[in-house]
């Protein structure tokens, strides 16, 4: 049983539940007006209050490292860009998506946390509450399989034709949540455990094309990490092949390639208007291809001044741009590869899968989505981040370092 012993404990880990678990009432609602699940606006305004309690309670970062300098500036360029396009936008689009969704979620890439914070005790209580996430999520499956229906609002246990959501609200959000801990086991454990297989199953059920191409990433990465080791164990590909057939066999039964041919339908045969289409995405480059011209300098170096609305495309890095233009963009890659250059230097198994992680994130999931204006990802991510930056100070705790 975990303790928690103090106030500020008590908050923090009800603060990093919520806002993982929050979502998961999107299931006693019903859809929305636009066929998309979703929960009432006043519980993430409640979560946000949490949140500020949480910064008032644990108090400001005095010192902070190369990785997060950079990222204050690129926090302080949008603060400041941002204002410049108020008035063609409007105040309401620049205090929601710029002041709450960039810079207010990102606090917590400075908030003072493990100094007043067990952090062997957050060690435990994240990795317990992984496992609820995880076997909730195949628990709705199950359920979905049984055609047990849902006596609640939402009148399935999966959203879209058949993706898997679990807690989260959206199925590429389940997605990155699930691919960090795939990783963050294998480092963990250095083999493949009976984790990785829910964690990889949830994945394809998630659909989240991101998420899949981080699973075959990892699959690369063992089969060659095994190889250079000479470790590759052929009884794990003989279970394999025995299972195969029973594993299509429930893949074709639950609706999976019923799903799969849905999504080839809609990105690759049909030109759709769908935002996550091949044949939207190759407009986009299109677009950003016009968009370069020496008439429209002022909107390459500060975003977009022509646009009414924020810009929001499926892409982190086509988001930035065309909001915060050429300026709020180099900060936030440069603020990105300080990240990645510090946590090379990392000895703990927590900041190896995080490597592994960020190529994910930095040369797939970037480019295929924007994970920065959701706020269960984005707060996740920057709390784990500093858990990992706290025990690279107290890397002399062995049962943390990273053993080849």
């Amino acid at each position: 049983m975990i303790i928690i012993p103090n106030l500020k404990q008590r908050v923090f880990f009800l603060v990093f539940t919520v806002n993982i678990i929050l979502y998961g009432l999107v299931y006693f609602y019903p859809f929305n007006e636009n066929g998309e699940p979703y929960i009432p606006i006043y519980y993430k305004l409640l979560l946000d209050i949490l949140f500020i309690v949480s910064f008032l309670l644990l108090g400001i970062k005095n010192k902070i490292n190369h990785p997060q300098f950079y990222f204050l500036l690129f926090l302080l360029s949008a603060f400041f860009i941002g204002l410049f396009h108020i008035h063609h936008t409007s105040l309401e689009n620049y205090l929601h998506y710029t002041i709450r969704n960039v810079i207010f979620y990102s606090f917590f890439f400075y908030i003072n946390i493990f100094s007043k914070i067990d952090y062997k005790k957050f060690h435990l209580f994240h990795e317990k509450l992984f496992k609820i996430i995880l076997f909730f999520g195949i628990t709705l499956f199950i359920l979905k399989v049984l055609h047990i229906p849902n006596p609640f609002g939402l009148k399935a246990w999966m959203w879209e034709k058949n993706r898997l959501i679990s807690t989260f609200l959206n199925p590429n959000s389940l997605g990155f949540y699930m691919v960090f801990y795939l990783l963050y086991f294998f480092f963990k454990d250095k083999k493949i455990t009976i984790y990785s297989i829910f964690i990889m199953a949830t994945i394809f059920l998630s659909g989240s094309l991101t998420a899949i191409i981080g699973v075959v990433m990892f699959v690369l990465y063992v089969i060659l990490y095994s190889l250079s080791k000479k470790k590759l164990n052929f009884k794990y590909i003989i279970v394999f092949l025995i299972l195969f057939p029973f594993l299509i066999n429930i893949a074709y039964q639950s609706g999976i390639f019923e799903y799969i041919w849905f999504k080839i339908d809609v990105l690759f045969i049909h030109k759709t208007k769908v935002h996550t289409s091949v044949s939207t995405r190759v407009q986009n480059l299109k677009d950003l291809y016009e968009y370069f011209s020496i008439n429209n300098i002022p909107s390459i170096l500060l975003g977009d001044f022509k646009t009414t609305e924020y810009r929001r495309l499926d892409s982190q890095y086509l988001n930035i741009f065309y909001n915060y233009g050429l300026i709020g963009f180099l900060l936030y890659i440069i603020s990105q590869l300080s990240l990645f250059i510090y946590m090379l230097k990392g000895k703990t198994y927590y900041t190896k899968a995080f490597i592994l992680f960020s190529i994910w994130l930095l040369v797939i999931a970037f480019n295929l989505t924007a994970y920065l204006y959701r706020t269960n990802v984005v707060v996740f991510y920057l709390i784990i981040l500093r858990f990992i930056m706290h025990l690279e100070n107290k890397v002399t705790d062995k049962r943390f370092l990273y053993v080849k």
